[in-house]
């Protein structure tokens, strides 16, 4: 029996950009609009042009886009000028974007530039529209803590991770959103990733390293998944550091053995995190300094390796003689 033509063409993915449109890393050599380049912001080009491609030329109206912890909004304006160029008739919804919009101390003596003008405390919100102007019409801004933010259920088809800063969000991010991905089709990115200080996004992606590829890595910080099998809300601890100290371990090697070079090196100084929260400090202070050794030309390892060096000596100070 034939098929008709017009039910074939249901059946296709629309421009045919699908996993193997994913895997050519097309993001990698894409120009950007003049809005994503010169957004004040902490991500980098590349990782902005990531977000303005998947939102141009892949994401077809098959789940909702979240735009998680957008800062002064450099990820919004990467997707949302993706949006507005995107042609699939489908893709109507709004980006839905979450953010404390709080300025903490932290960021204003790490980024003095970037939020000159705003008080400790003050809200960033009038800054981040001001920056978005026209493609705010775009959004759906979700202001506070997105801890008592529950997801509607609605499946997603881009999730951008830039929030999860203590184990508490990282929990109600994975346990409210990753249910709804949409196997084959959604992409996850998490920013922090490749980064020091938090051990529990490398957990979370080695607990379910089964359901994801990794397609990319977005420098400097950016991993960028594919989900490849459904994951069921049940496959989720309600609490990820509950979990015990070698299970941990164990899951933190399975999340960075995917990575290579710097990057790994990166990851394997957030395992100096993971192990002072379980208590082993002598061990964490061993292995940094064997990461620092093994990467003396790599400039980031060793500004890291300063940084973390000074922590952890801190904390062999409060130490009991």
């Amino acid at each position: 029996m034939r098929i008709p033509a017009r039910l074939l063409a249901r059946r296709r993915p629309v421009d045919g950009r699908g996993t193997r449109w994913l895997r050519s890393r097309p993001w990698a050599v894409a120009e950007v609009p003049p809005a994503v380049h010169d957004v004040p912001t902490m991500l980098s080009i590349d990782e902005r042009r990531l977000l303005y491609v998947l939102a141009r030329d892949y994401v077809r109206g098959d789940g909702a886009i979240i735009d998680a912890g957008c800062f002064l909004g450099g990820s919004t304006i990467a997707l949302a000028a993706g949006v507005a160029e995107n042609k699939r008739p489908r893709r109507t919804r709004p980006i839905e974007t979450y953010d404390l919009f709080e300025l903490d101390l932290a960021y204003k003596l790490a980024y003095p530039t970037l939020v000159e003008g705003i008080d400790v405390g003050e809200s960033m919100r009038p800054r981040f529209e001001e920056l978005l102007g026209p493609l705010l019409g775009h959004v759906n801004v979700h202001e506070g803590d997105i801890c008592r933010e529950p997801w509607t259920g609605d499946p997603i088809e881009v999730l951008f991770i830039d929030i999860c800063k203590t184990w508490e969000i990282n929990d109600h991010v994975t346990r409210e959103f990753f249910p709804a991905l949409i196997p084959g089709r959604s992409v996850v990115i998490q920013q922090d990733l490749i980064h020091e200080w938090l051990p529990f996004l490398t957990i979370t992606m080695g607990l379910l390293a089964d359901s994801f590829e990794l397609l990319d890595v977005a420098a400097p910080c950016s991993a960028v998944y594919l989900l490849t099998r459904s994951i069921p809300a049940e496959a989720i601890p309600t609490r990820l550091n509950d979990l015990p100290p070698e299970r941990k371990v164990e899951l933190f090697d399975r999340g960075c053995a995917l990575f290579t070079g710097d990057d790994r090196a990166v990851i394997e100084c957030a395992r100096v995190v993971l192990l002072v929260n379980i208590g082993h400090l002598a061990e964490a202070t061993a292995h940094l300094a064997a990461i620092v050794a093994a990467h003396p030309g790599s400039e980031r390892v060793q500004f890291i390796g300063r940084e973390m060096g000074r922590w952890v000596a801190a904390l062999s100070e409060q130490l009991p003689t």
